[in-house]
């Protein structure tokens, strides 16, 4: 099936963060200066996994990067590295209410996620080193603030009966809760059936500090809605706090969709008719105060919009497609200097580049 008719919408670059190693995904802090970004340095061609058609990420060799948004044009890289040592750093957030561990504005990135191995012809890492988890630091210094393990024999995998197999969306929504999406794409042989359901994850806000000195009584309060494709990118809405989860993968029966989850469809684990759908293979969600929802496709190279007003558009510039090679996890963020107007951080991980060649971009999407 065809990506869906949509209109054309023009955006600009505000701002271009070159150098980057595969950024995913990227947030700004409450100060509307400050932009933080995961870098989650994968490679093709890695014999071992599906015979080196496939992703595979570099064991240890993640990062978070630090950089401030002064005014259109005005971008610096303030740390290259504020964070070292992640593996796969496939979602960053900024967890703004706080818990009694964590102060608000505290950074989060959804990592540790499988494949990995620790070079391009390495076997693949098994269970027994894989982390994958919620990792917390500190956004201006870098500094650990603990983590919520997602790893096999975590509280979180005995509560829900298996781990997760790769945290690949992140998001927080107003109340404080997390949500997280698994994209368990590491069978080293086929697609399906995946090693683990794919699922969206809810966190509840009171459970944050539980979760993170392993308490299995916070386990079990993890909701998580469940569904035969894959999820990818995960949003929270500003508005009322659903969780709006894309699809993603090349047999998806609902041919790229966007879905929104409430608190209901979570105590239900029930999975809703899409908000969307045949908008291809998926991989960033989110949505803006006004109530617009964007969705990415980084095959087609399309960033989608849908505001309140029901029209289906496409970013463009000049008429023109988006001069990116994969379009991938997205944010709506608020930089100071457009007084309020929105603009989107998108990550475009160029697949198959090399490390320092791929870019951050700042859309200017005013009026949405």
């Amino acid at each position: 099936m065809s990506i869906i008719d949509t209109e054309p919408r023009e955006t600009k670059i505000l701002a271009r963060i070159d150098g980057a190693t595969n950024p995913e995904s990227a947030e700004l802090l409450d100060d509307g200066e400050t932009l933080i970004f995961g870098n989650c340095t994968m490679v093709m061609g890695n014999p071992h996994h599906r015979g080196g058609k496939s992703l595979v990420y570099l064991q240890d060799q993640a990062f978070i990067t630090q950089a401030k948004l002064l005014g259109e044009g005005e971008v610096s890289v303030t740390n290259r590295h504020l964070v070292q040592g992640l593996t796969g750093t496939l979602g960053t957030e900024v967890h703004r209410k706080g818990t009694r561990l964590w102060p608000p504005g505290t950074g989060l990135t959804a990592c540790g996620g499988k494949p990995f191995a620790v070079d391009i012809d390495a076997p693949l890492g098994g269970d027994d080193v894989a982390r994958q988890q919620i990792f917390a630091f500190d956004p201006l210094s870098g500094e650990s603030r603990g983590r919520i393990a997602l790893w096999e024999g975590s509280p979180i995998a005995k509560a829900l009966g298996h781990r997760v197999d790769m945290p690949n969306g992140l998001a927080v929504a107003p109340n404080g809760d997390i949500y997280i999406a698994d994209n368990p794409n590491s069978d080293p042989n086929q697609a399906k059936p995946p090693p683990v359901p794919s699922c969206v994850y809810r966190i509840p806000h009171e459970s944050i500090d539980g979760l993170l000195e392993d308490d299995p009584a916070a386990a079990a309060t993890v909701d998580a809605v469940e569904w035969e494709g894959w999820f990818n990118g995960v949003a929270a809405s500003p508005i009322d706090g659903s969780a709006w989860a894309v699809t993603c993968s090349y047999d998806d029966p609902l041919n790229g969709a966007v879905i929104r989850l409430d608190a209901d469809d979570f105590a239900a684990s029930r999975l809703p008719d899409p908000f969307v759908k045949d908008l291809g293979i998926c991989d960033g969600a989110a949505v803006s105060r006004r109530g617009t929802v964007f969705a990415t496709n980084p095959i087609a190279k399309e960033v989608f919009v849908f505001p309140t007003d029901g029209s289906k558009q496409r970013l463009v510039i000049d008429g023109e497609r988006l001069p990116v090679s994969n379009p991938a996890d997205i944010n709506v963020i608020y930089p100071s200097f457009l007084r309020g107007e929105p603009a989107l951080a998108l990550g475009d991980i160029c697949v198959g580049s090399k490390p320092g060649a791929a870019q951050v971009l700042v859309l200017d999407i005013s009026g949405l």
